[in-house]
């Protein structure tokens, strides 16, 4: 029995990171500017900050309707306005929002945090809801191209994501989105398209509260690293300097390649039992073999991403 008690306490972690964090009383803070010329030791220049908050639940058709709200301060911190920008609901790992407008109708898909890694979806850019000479969102394809632990919080996954020409293997552009699992976007929460969230910078996410305690804070030095890799994501050679870890899953065969030196490199499942272990040379990949298909996390060094078997 009291082994029992153990294993479920080590399984916390592995449910926690699968939280849904849009919930009543959640505020995202976003800063107004981003580093301009993004490396891993630039600060993040703020100029001013911006609030949204989810509050007012209520219940519609069977399903708990929550207002995503704009929030305005004064000099002095003290709320001085609140403007109801959508609606949002939660279904399972994703999220919708229906803009507030007298027109709008119809439930758009905000965030599918369920994707894995070489999974796809349409969804609707949320980034545009407060232009009301352009309130029309643009649906776009993307796919979830890899997840990885957020440097700063083991609870916290990284979703890695591609903008595509539709249901088709043509990625638009170089650049990589980047969403926090459960939580929203790099960029912010409405900044949830990724063919759209580095065009010029514009807003980062640098913290996210419930109830006025932190949940996340998100340091300039860590954003910067992230941007940083997101922009080089697939730039070739750029990219062995700014990610050189490489892994690659082919059907259930796993190599995993690192351009830095010696490692050691773990497989695990997702429940965390270690099924494989080796040591990596510079440039000579190490490979596995799974038995069973699903979920693994590969654990390189500080480094660890999901992949999925099949």
């Amino acid at each position: 029995m009291k082994q029992f008690i153990v294993l479920l306490i080590g399984l916390l972690p592995i449910v926690a990171r699968g939280e849904i964090y849009f919930r009543e009383g959640v505020k995202w803070v976003m800063s107004l500017a981003a580093p301009a010329n993004p490396n891993p030791s630039s600060e993040t220049p703020i100029c001013g900050t911006v609030t949204y908050a989810l509050k007012n639940s209520q219940a519609q058709d069977g399903e708990s309707i929550l207002g995503l709200f704009d929030i305005s301060t004064d000099s002095n911190g003290n709320i001085s306005s609140e403007t109801l920008m959508a609606k949002i609901k939660v279904e399972d790992n994703r999220v919708y929002y229906m803009p507030n407008r007298q027109d709008a109708s119809e439930w758009l898909l905000m965030y599918d945090f369920g994707l894995l890694p070489g999974e796809g979806c349409y969804l609707d850019d949320a980034s545009g809801i407060h232009h009301t000479e352009n309130p029309y969102p643009q649906r776009q394809y993307i796919k979830c191209v890899a997840l990885e632990i957020h440097p700063d919080y083991p609870e916290l996954e990284t979703m890695w994501l591609q903008p595509y020409e539709g249901e088709t293997d043509e990625m638009l552009g170089v650049d990589t989105g980047i969403w926090y699992k459960g939580v929203g976007a790099f960029g912010g929460v409405l900044n949830n398209d990724p063919a759209i969230a580095y065009g010029g910078g514009g807003s980062a996410l640098v913290e996210v509260l419930h109830d006025s305690q932190a949940l996340f804070k998100f340091s300039d030095e860590t954003r910067a690293a992230l941007w940083y890799k997101a922009l080089h994501y697939n730039s070739g050679v750029q990219q062995v300097e700014a990610a050189p870890l490489r892994i690659r899953v082919d059907g259930m065969d796993v190599t995993v390649t690192d351009a830095r030196g010696s490692e050691d490199v773990r497989i695990y499942t997702e429940q965390g039992a270690l099924i494989g272990n080796s040591k990596l040379a510079a440039g000579i990949p190490a490979t596995f073999h799974l038995t069973t298909p699903g979920i693994y996390i590969v654990n390189v060094g500080t480094i660890s991403r999901k992949i999925l078997a099949q």
